[in-house]
């Protein structure tokens, strides 16, 4: 191995030790199903009415009602392991990890097909050029090829501690647990009201509109709750006993969201805008699957505590943003070339991060539990401040054919921050705290797009260069929250940046007989990679990972008629 911790690390085994099926041990299994169906259901009613002579212009009105469903199942990742590397002569009765049976040729021919893997990653990366890996066939009937490779427990366990055999067999009948599903019923109720205005006969005219809409939401999800067993360790006495049971989660929340949208026209081609807001950003279905395994002790003092690891939440609420927009605009030829400057700011709160807050849910029978959880919940706020310039021309004054050529660019600056607290925030290895502020995910702080453009008769293309700098994707995300250096036990939270990334872009177009549009586009012509970045503290910034992302390419006709 060379190369770690590079974007181009090498990995080299001899070609003809990966090709030989008697090198290999059947040694892991893992399964994970998704079933997912969902059905929207929406009717809306708006009437307008209209002034004459007057500042205000008109007013409008209007509810809208709607119905959600989804019934998802996801099994979750069933990783279960026959032989593994750390198992002892203590775990077998007749292997340890330098003995551990090998693939048979019978076994090689049934399930396992030699892959090779030329050119990876463009041949940036060197890797064994061949391997064998479970065949499509064997893969598409898991439950059959899982019963072979496994054999009959009663026989096959009898060289295993009982511990080892309860694991190695995978939940086959997952999909029709009810444990795994999650079942969604969500209402919405939203009313709004809005007056549009102008105050034409300014010096300098102004127009705009004012609004409110107030949004009413029900969601219940249907899930399934697990208490495990609680017991005095000291003498085995169960204080509670095991118990499954259905669970609904009932959520409900309102919301005022006020606008106002102001525009100036400074002078002929001259125009001032101004916007305020406040929006929301509901949780996806997935975040709010109401399946929970609770877990208990008895203190010292006797008292009964629960506590409860997930990475959902029934009763998360929608993200909430104060929002300001002022720009000039400048138009300053008839061909339609304008150049535009903008302030932005947002501020949000009530983030979906993991973190470690106070529960209470429902037990049945009327009954409630309560106690402390580490799930996803509403914390944090974030602040964002941004500037961005812009300009688009057409150059029509260039003699025939290239009076079609144009030009748009633009560049945002964004500084951002978030508020989180003790419970989700950022925590090296060696459990040492950062001590900077961190920027908004998936924000970054340069960005800049430059696009040439050609418009002629029925004739269009485009190629457009995008780039931004790093941004953060995500703090103690799967795979980047290992444990502490030693004790006391607990898991880091490590902030995962996506490097600077840079994209050429382009597409033609040609319209035909009026309604019939070929079109072509071409996507990442240089072929870049993303590079993820490991902050950490004392030992810096390391790479995380790195990937090419090929060429894409497609064609298609549209068609209006």
């Amino acid at each position: 191995m060379d190369g770690i911790g590079t974007e181009t690390p090498s990995m080299l085994i001899d070609e003809s030790y990966m090709s030989n099926y008697a090198n290999y041990s059947l040694g892991q299994e893992m399964t994970h199903f998704v079933r997912s169906e969902a059905d929207s259901k929406a009717g809306r009613f708006d009437a307008e009415y209209n002034f004459d002579d007057s500042v205000l212009k008109s007013v409008k009105a209007g509810v809208r009602y709607a119905e959600k469903t989804a019934d998802n199942i996801d099994t979750g990742y069933d990783w279960n392991t026959r032989y593994a590397t750390w198992f002892t002569l203590q775990d077998w009765s007749s292997y340890d990890k330098n003995t551990l049976p090998k693939v048979t040729a019978d076994q090689a021919a049934d399930y396992l097909t030699l892959y090779s893997f030329d050119n990876f990653q463009r041949g940036d990366v060197a890797v064994p050029a061949a391997g064998y890996l479970y065949s499509s066939a064997a893969v598409k009937d898991f439950v059959a090829t899982t019963n072979a490779v496994n054999g009959d427990p009663t026989t096959t366990c009898a060289i295993y501690q009982s511990w080892i055999c309860d694991s190695i067999y995978p939940d086959a009948n997952r999909l029709a647990d009810p444990a795994y599903r999650n079942t969604q019923d969500e209402t919405s109720f939203a009313m709004y009201m809005m007056a549009n205005f102008a105050f034409e006969d300014l010096a300098m005219p102004i127009d705009g509109n004012v609004g409110i809409r107030v949004v009413q939401t029900d969601n219940v999800s249907h899930g399934y709750l697990v208490i495990n067993e609680v017991s005095i360790p000291e003498t085995g006495e169960v204080v509670l006993p095991a118990s499954e049971s259905d669970i609904d989660a009932n959520n409900s929340y309102s919301h005022v969201l006020p606008s106002l949208n102001l525009r100036l026209q400074a002078t002929e081609d001259l125009f001032v805008r101004f916007a305020a807001s406040k929006a929301v950003w509901a949780p996806k279905f997935s975040d709010l699957q109401a399946r929970m395994t609770v877990s208990g002790e008895v203190t010292n003092d006797g008292v009964l505590q629960f506590n409860l690891n997930q990475d959902t939440n029934p009763y998360l609420e929608p993200m909430t943003a104060n929002q300001f927009d002022i720009s000039a605009e400048w138009y300053f030829d008839e061909s339609g070339g304008m150049a535009h400057l903008a302030l932005f700011k947002k501020d949000v709160s009530d983030f979906f991060r993991k973190g470690t807050t106070p529960f209470t849910i429902p037990a049945g029978d009327g009954q409630s539990i309560s106690g402390t959880a580490t799930w996803l919940d509403n914390m944090g706020t974030g602040e964002i401040n941004g500037v961005e310039i812009g300009a688009s021309k057409f150059f029509d004054s260039l003699p025939a054919p290239f009076d079609g050529l144009g030009i748009q660019a633009n560049y945002t600056y964004i500084d951002s921050k978030m508020d989180v607290p003790p419970a989700a925030a950022p925590v090296d290895t060696d459990r040492s705290s950062y001590t900077d502020e961190l920027p908004m995910e998936q924000l970054s702080e340069n960005s800049f797009n430059i696009i040439g453009m050609y418009e002629k008769n029925n004739f269009s293309a485009r190629l457009a260069y995008s780039w931004r700098s790093e941004y953060l994707v995500a703090v103690g995300s799967n795979g980047f929250n290992p444990d502490f250096i030693g004790e006391p036990a607990g898991k880091a939270a490590i902030p995962v940046y996506n490097d600077d990334y840079g994209q050429l872009d382009a597409s033609i177009s040609y319209t035909f007989l009026d309604n019939y549009t070929v079109t072509a586009e071409a996507t990442n012509l240089l072929q870049e990679k993303t590079i993820g970045i490991m902050d950490q503290i004392e030992s810096g910034d390391n790479v995380a990972y790195s990937y090419a992302q090929d060429a894409r390419f497609a064609i298609g006709i549209r068609a209006k008629f």
